[in-house]
């Protein structure tokens, strides 16, 4: 394009009230009192935002970190960089934000799209409300959240949901994240009935979380009937006090989980759902044995679609064929070591 075609484009954008596409802001942090002004910066700058978080634990101060926008712009965070923010290795347990055991860790609250990938939240802690390690609330109906990749563990709530409560109008997805060892009243996940658009669940394991005999199941959703909703190559095991799973105003498409309780009804076209022992490496380990029937059973092609990774950073999809759960048990899977 020559220099007058360019000018006679920019003159046509301007006389048709054009609007250029927003530019996106990149924060490289790597302290905790970064990564909050990085969130106020990012509420207020007219801008889709970047967030990376360098390896290390992020502890919270006198309250939970926040990020409040009215803003029709999204945010994404995203843990496992080097100091540079050039390089990241792929794996939530490198990148912790940590309650201490006194505070929320999260509280977020958008018009857009706010994404979490390969971030450890916990010992979150709440009294009074729910949400131990976190909660997102939105704002009108283009709001929507994503959690990929992450681990959810070990926060409380005296009031309600222990984990995490999502409470807005557009898409809830949550894939390949781990929860495990949250403890309160009501279950670790709640998706509440504001969601209109669609809930995806999907190669997530949720395992040993305790709740009360009586209240809503470990995971609950509470979308209207009209909203797709399903659940795929979910793990949901060994868990306390309700149901593993449980959802009204419809019914949710289950195809190719695991669990063990379940309070609803299975929409149609449901299918390939198990009640077996996953076989974890251990009662804190959860990587799946080699024995295990839970193995290269998933479905290639879920509602709500996959990453490209899992928890490790390993290739979620190996030789044609994927786990179930948050983890794939592929050669080496076990090389850095971590275990819960």
């Amino acid at each position: 394009m020559t220099s007058i075609q360019r000018l006679i484009f920019c003159f046509a954008v301007l006389l048709l009230g054009a609007t250029p596409p927003a530019l996106a802001a990149t924060f490289c942090v790597k302290t905790s009192a970064e990564f909050q002004s990085a969130l106020n910066t990012a509420a207020s700058n007219a801008s889709n935002d970047n967030i990376f978080l360098t390896t290390g634990t992020y502890a919270v101060g006198a309250q939970e970190f926040v990020f409040n926008s009215s803003e029709a712009y999204s945010l994404r965070v995203t843990g496992g960089f080097g100091t540079d923010c050039f390089t990241q290795t792929r794996n939530a347990a490198l990148t912790v934000l940590d309650g201490l055991s006194q505070s929320q860790i999260l509280n977020l609250t958008t018009s857009n799209i706010v994404e979490l990938h390969f971030l450890t939240l916990q010992n979150g802690s709440r009294s009074g409300s729910s949400g131990g390690a976190m909660q997102v609330d939105g704002i009108g109906n283009a709001s929507q959240v994503l959690l990929a990749n992450n681990i959810i563990r070990n926060s409380s709530s005296d009031y309600g949901v222990s984990g995490a409560i999502f409470s807005v109008a557009g898409t809830v997805t949550l894939q390949g994240n781990l929860v495990t060892g949250n403890t309160g009243p009501g279950g670790p996940i709640y998706i509440g009935g504001e969601t209109r658009v669609a809930v995806h669940l999907t190669s997530n394991t949720v395992v040993g979380n305790a709740a009360d005999p009586g209240s809503p199941a470990i995971v609950y959703v509470g979308a209207g009937s009209d909203v797709p909703m399903d659940a795929s190559n979910n793990i949901f095991w060994s868990n306390t006090g309700a149901p593993d799973l449980d959802f009204v105003g419809g019914a949710m498409l289950l195809m190719n989980n695991d669990y063990q309780r379940i309070d609803a009804t299975l929409g149609d076209g449901s299918s390939g759902n198990l009640s077996v022992d996953p076989q974890f490496v251990s009662t804190t380990h959860f990587h799946l044995r080699a024995t295990s029937p839970l193995l290269g059973i998933g479905t290639l092609v879920p509602p709500g679609g996959l990453t490209d990774f899992d928890l490790d950073g390993h290739n979620r999809i190996s030789h044609n064929a994927i786990d179930l759960g948050a983890y794939e048990n592929e050669e080496g899977i076990f090389a850095d070591g971590f275990e819960m």
